[in-house]
C-alpha cells in the first residue's frame, strides 16, 4: 500500500509539474509574441483646421482699427533711388525733386505710396490732417496717397541752412505733439517722414515704405498699436 500511496504521489506531483511548466511555456509565449497594440499606444491628434473665415490676418486687424479713428499713422516716405549720389548743397536742397541734388523715391516707392492710399481707401479708413517733412520725397509720397500734405519744418532735422542741428530737442518735441494729439472725431492723423524722425520717440524701426500706428494720449504721450509693412499692404489688396 506504501508503495501505490508513493506512487500516486509522484503521479500527481509529475502532473503538477506538467502543469506548471505548460503555463509557465503559454505565459512565456504570450510575452513574447505580444504586439505594439497590445500595449499603451499615443497618437498625435491631427491639428485641428481654422477656418479661413475665422483667421484674421494682422494686417487685416490693423486696418480694422484704423476705420474707427482716433490713431496716428507715421509713414515712412516710400523706397528711394540710392544709385544716384546726391549732392546735399545748395538753397534748400532737401526741398529739390532733382535726383542730383537730393534722394528721391524710386519707381518702386512710388507704387509703395499708391499702394497704402488704396488700401486706406478700400476700407473707408478716414484721413483728416497729412502732415510731412519738406523733403520732395516725402511729399511726393503724402500726395501720392492722400493727394495732399502740410509740410513741418521740424520735421526735417536740420537747420535753415540745410545742417543737422546740434540740439534736437525742438524737433523731437513738435514730433511727440504731433504723435500724442488727438484727431477729429472719426479721422486719423498721417504724418510722412523719416527714420530720424522716430529716434529719440520711440525705440519702433520701420523700412521705406512702412507705417506704424500710434494710439495718441496727450501730453507727449502715446501707444503703439502695431506696424504694416508695403508688401502686407499690397497682398492684402489681391
Amino acid at each position: 500500500m506504501r508503495a501505490i500511496s508513493f506512487f500516486q504521489g509522484a503521479m500527481r506531483r509529475s502532473r503538477l509539474a506538467l502543469i506548471t511548466l505548460t503555463a509557465l511555456a503559454t505565459f512565456l509565449m504570450i510575452a513574447c509574441s505580444s504586439t505594439p497594440a497590445q500595449r499603451p499606444t499615443v497618437t498625435a491628434a491631427a491639428p485641428t483646421a481654422v477656418p479661413s473665415n475665422a483667421a484674421v490676418s494682422e494686417t487685416d486687424a490693423l486696418l480694422t482699427t484704423l476705420s474707427h479713428g482716433g490713431f496716428v499713422i507715421f509713414l515712412r516716405h516710400g523706397n528711394t533711388d540710392r544709385t544716384i549720389q546726391p549732392s546735399l548743397t545748395g538753397p534748400s536742397w532737401w526741398k529739390s525733386c532733382d535726383p542730383p541734388a537730393s534722394r528721391q523715391l524710386s519707381d518702386k516707392g512710388r507704387e509703395q505710396a499708391r499702394t497704402i492710399g488704396k488700401a486706406l481707401n478700400a476700407r473707408d479708413i478716414l484721413v483728416g490732417t497729412v502732415y510731412s517733412s519738406e523733403y520732395c520725397r516725402a511729399i511726393e509720397t503724402a500726395r501720392l496717397a492722400f493727394g495732399r500734405t502740410e509740410t513741418v519744418f521740424e520735421l526735417n532735422w536740420l537747420t535753415s541752412d540745410g545742417d543737422e542741428p546740434s540740439d534736437l530737442g525742438l524737433n523731437r518735441l513738435v514730433m511727440k505733439q504731433l504723435i500724442s494729439t488727438q484727431p477729429p472725431s472719426g479721422k486719423n492723423t498721417v504724418i510722412v517722414g523719416h527714420s530720424f524722425n522716430l529716434e529719440g520717440v520711440s525705440t519702433v524701426v520701420i523700412e521705406e515704405g512702412d507705417a506704424v500706428i500710434f494710439q495718441p494720449i496727450g501730453n507727449g504721450n502715446f501707444n503703439v498699436i502695431g506696424k504694416m509693412t508695403a508688401e502686407q499692404l499690397s497682398e492684402y489688396l489681391k
